[in-house]
């Protein structure tokens, strides 16, 4: 967690396996957390990975450079150049993150449902906002809604699982997309026989009932067989 947090790999880490194993992980936490209902997401690119599920409130806190620069200097004690660089390479390393991971822009307006800046509202103010807001996203349809499709994202995470991590098959870009039971999957494998073990990897998981197996064999010159 510590190596990836929110962190842009650098060069020679962002061919490494572990991104993918890390990213995954970080996908099963999230769906965890909003299949019990009601929950808080700070950062991680939740606004990318909950923001297909109905009833998902997307929000951007902000603040102009100079409150920022303001608080900075009073959290950590420090003067304005040591605060610059705090919050340059907390913005860098987030900007990279959202890149890398989702390619998106975490700052782009289109990705959230509400932006609001902190110059102008206390905190309690800006929960009270929140708050008033949440009725627009929280309905007994959108529950219905965003419990199926949460359903079918959880099917589609235990069979990445399942071929990932115990049957330990290496897969180029592996997806597993679900919906009610049926699993198309997706990726590259460098040996021809991995394509139905990852076929039968996906059989074994309870509640598929079907898989439309696309994982391409990928050979040793980078083409697709």
């Amino acid at each position: 967690m510590e190596k990836h947090d929110e962190k842009k790999p650098n060069f020679y880490n962002s061919f490494s396996s572990e991104n993918y194993t890390y990213i995954h992980f970080l996908q099963l936490a999230l769906f965890k957390f909003a299949e019990k209902g009601r929950c808080i997401i700070l950062g991680r690119g939740g606004q990318f990975l909950l923001g297909i599920l109905p009833g998902t409130m997307k929000l951007n806190i902000t603040a102009p450079d100079e409150l920022r620069l303001k608080r900075i200097k009073l959290r950590f004690s420090c003067g304005r150049s040591r605060a610059e660089k705090i919050i340059q390479t907390s913005d860098r390393e987030r900007s990279g993150f959202h890149n890398f991971f989702f390619n998106i822009d975490w700052q782009d307006s289109s990705q959230y449902d509400l932006i609001m800046s902190t110059q102008y509202f206390s905190p309690r103010k800006a929960v009270e906002i929140i708050i008033d807001s949440l009725p627009v996203f929280d309905t007994d349809e959108i529950h219905k809604q965003s419990q199926h499709m949460l359903d079918n994202i959880r099917l589609g995470q235990k069979i990445i699982t399942n071929i990932f991590e115990k049957k330990k098959i290496p897969v180029l870009y592996l997806r597993a997309s679900a919906e009610d039971g049926i699993v198309i999957l997706d990726g590259g494998v460098m040996s021809k026989t991995d394509i139905d073990v990852c076929e039968h990897a996906a059989r074994e998981v309870s509640g598929v009932r079907r898989v439309i197996n696309r994982v391409n064999y990928i050979n040793s010159w980078g083409g697709i067989a």
